[in-house]
């Protein structure tokens, strides 16, 4: 079940946002118990029907939001009402005609949906640490892919399937500060008063609970009854002058800063390696030893995973070297130009932007893998003082390959067809070394 989201996530988290604001029909002077109750009990069954466990907790951490905000005394009958209710949504969702027991039975070392989310969300605090003005918009999941995640396994990721840390980790520290201290403030602003609902907390707490299991903020519908309660919220407090005191907003400025901070002392703890340093739209791998540029890479011909490959070769202790791969061809800021042995690696079809840059590195080797075509290749050429040399697939049949050949010999560039390879070299980087042998 996911309601047209594409994701049972979202839906959870919308389902979990409707049981706290069902609680508002209970204000209904006749009837208005039961039918939130019973609006409560049905919201549940589709939750259960999603099987997503971190909607789940979220919905239940707003219901215990409301049941602490609850007057006294408790009347009686509401009570045996409202433990009925859970005692059978309890008894639906373990029912094994829905399959939900199945699911919420698994375990962290059986699921690989939990273990790989521990996994992303433990690299978090060094990936904050290594870019310090972050990785840079919708950049995370492809930071964790390539840099962090273990070579034994090879998933690709859009997000850290957090929201939080997605956001956490592509902004810089001011941003992430500022993040951190937006959140501790909707709180404070919608933090039930003692004539107030608890509606507006516990939407929030469901809202913001379910983000930490699974990247929903990214949902535009879903963000429509939280805007809505902090509005509620913040009207009520203007009409009623009473908004949080001063303490309360110096405190959440220092917490803003010691969690950010604790963040910041996480990621330091642990020493990656090679060392990576990340910026939007570049990453620097390793610190010591030759250095290639690879602007743009073309998946196509390096794979999807190719940023394993390039921690694999600067970490080798013997023969150490350092990556920049970048968007566009540019050193990244700060970076000192003095290592003496550099190459610049363009694969598939640069764009034009590096084509253009390709100025400012005349003097560097260059090796092409895979070059798309001829023309391509005659204006580098006119930009290029140093050398250049490009491996091919052989098993190669497009147009553009011909047209490549046919200018690399008409121009005395140096070419090599690789045997048995297409548009894919899988052994790419053996190619680089063997580059350097033949000089």
């Amino acid at each position: 079940m996911d309601w047209g989201f594409g994701n049972p996530n979202k839906t959870a988290v919308l389902i979990g946002c409707l049981m706290a604001a069902c609680w508002l029909l209970a204000r209904i002077r006749r009837g208005g118990f039961a039918l939130a109750l019973v609006s409560l009990v049905a919201l549940g069954a589709c939750l259960i029907h999603t099987y997503s466990r971190g909607g789940v907790v979220a919905a239940a951490m707003g219901q215990l939001v409301m049941l602490a905000r609850v007057g006294r005394p408790w009347h009686r009958g509401r009570v045996i009402a409202i433990a009925v209710a859970f005692v059978a949504l309890s008894a639906y969702a373990t029912w094994d005609g829905t399959g939900a027991a199945r699911r919420f039975g698994q375990s962290p070392a059986s699921d690989r949906s939990i273990s790989n989310r521990l996994a992303i969300w433990r690299a978090a605090p060094r990936m904050m640490v290594d870019a310090p003005v972050g990785w840079g918009s919708g950049r995370s999941g492809w930071a964790y892919a390539q840099w962090y995640q273990d070579p034994s396994t090879r998933y690709e990721y859009r997000t850290l399937v957090n929201s939080h840390l997605t956001w956490l980790v592509e902004m810089g520290w001011p941003g992430r500060t500022a993040y951190v201290a937006m959140i501790l403030s909707v709180l404070a602003v919608c933090w039930p008063r003692r004539d107030g609902s608890a509606v507006p907390c516990a939407i929030w707490v469901v809202f913001l609970s379910g983000a930490a299991f699974s990247s929903t903020m990214e949902a535009p519908l879903l963000w429509v009854l939280p805007t809505l309660s902090l509005l509620h919220s913040a009207w009520g407090r203007t009409r009623a002058s009473a908004w949080p005191p001063r303490a309360i907003w110096y405190s959440i400025g220092i917490g803003s800063v010691g969690a950010v901070g604790a963040m910041a002392v996480a990621g330091a703890l642990t020493s990656p390696h090679p060392k990576i340093h990340g910026a939007p739209g570049t990453v620097h791998i390793g610190d010591s030893g030759p250095l290639f540029l690879l602007p743009d890479p073309d998946t196509r011909v390096l794979g999807t995973h190719y940023g394993m490959e390039i921690r694999r070769l600067c970490g080798d202790v013997h023969r150490p070297q350092q990556w920049i791969v970048c968007q566009g061809l540019r050193l990244p800021k700060g970076f000192a130009d003095e290592t003496p042995e550099q190459t610049v690696v363009l694969s598939g079809r640069p764009t034009n932007e590096t084509i253009i840059a390709l100025k400012d590195f005349q003097e560097k080797r260059l090796v092409w893998l895979n070059p798309i075509d001829g023309a391509i290749l005659v204006k580098i050429i006119s930009l290029q003082e140093a050398p250049i040399r490009a491996f091919y697939g052989q098993r190669r049949s497009d147009s553009g390959v011909r047209e490549f050949v046919e200018a690399a010999k008409t121009r005395g560039v140096d070419h090599v067809g690789i045997r048995g390879a297409a548009m894919y070299l899988r052994q790419w980087a053996s190619l680089l070394s063997e580059d350097k042998k033949t000089e």
